[in-house]
C-alpha cells in the first residue's frame, strides 16, 4: 500500500489480492470483485454482475469507462444516490470534461490513473469540500476491469457516506 496524498483527502492503493478484510465496510464488495477475477488479476467488466455485490450498494455505484491514451474516463453509470451526495450528474460526460464541477485536482487524476495503469484497488475518502457540502465525508472504494490479458478498460467504484453532521 501506497499513500499518494496526505489528508484532506487521503489517496491509497493496495494490491489485487489484498485480504479483503482490510476493506473494512468494503470487504464484502473486494471479495467479490476478487472472486469474479478469478486465476486473473482484475475481472473482465463484460463478466461482472453487479446484482452479485448485493443490496444497498448499486445507487452508490459508479462505471467508468477508460481510456489510456490519453488517460481519461468517460462515466456510463453513477448512482442516483451519488448524484445527491455529490450534488451532480456526470453520467455521460469525461473526466477531465467535468474536473471542476466534481472538484478534481492533479492528485485525483494521478490517482484514478495509477489504479488503472498499474491495476490495483484503490480507496479515497475526505470532505466533499466544494459546492457548499464541506459536511459530507466518504470513503471510495475504486476496483479496475479487464479482459483476459488487455488493459484495463473499466473502473467501478462505490462510495459510502462516514459522516453527514448536518
Amino acid at each position: 500500500m501506497q499513500v499518494i496524498a496526505p489528508k484532506p483527502w487521503d489517496f491509497r492503493h493496495y494490491p489485487c489480492d489484498s485480504e479483503a478484510a482490510a476493506f473494512d465496510v468494503f470487504a464484502p464488495l473486494v471479495s467479490q470483485w476478487q472472486a469474479m477475477a478469478g486465476a486473473r488479476e482484475v475481472p473482465d467488466w463484460r463478466d461482472f454482475d453487479i446484482a452479485a455485490f448485493g443490496a444497498g450498494w448499486h445507487d452508490m455505484m459508479a462505471l467508468e469507462e477508460v481510456f489510456l491514451e490519453p488517460f481519461d474516463t468517460l462515466t456510463v453509470i453513477w448512482g442516483s444516490r451519488l448524484s445527491e451526495v455529490f450534488g451532480y450528474q456526470p453520467r455521460g460526460k469525461r473526466l477531465r470534461d467535468t474536473a471542476v464541477m466534481r472538484g478534481l485536482l492533479d492528485e485525483d487524476f494521478v490517482f484514478f490513473e495509477r489504479c488503472c495503469r498499474e491495476p490495483s484497488i484503490g480507496t479515497s475518502g475526505g470532505q466533499l469540500d466544494w459546492r457548499g457540502r464541506e459536511y459530507v465525508t466518504i470513503r471510495r472504494l475504486h476496483l479496475p476491469c479487464a479482459p483476459a490479458g488487455g488493459a484495463v478498460d473499466h473502473l467501478v467504484s462505490f462510495c459510502t457516506v462516514t459522516a453527514q453532521p448536518r
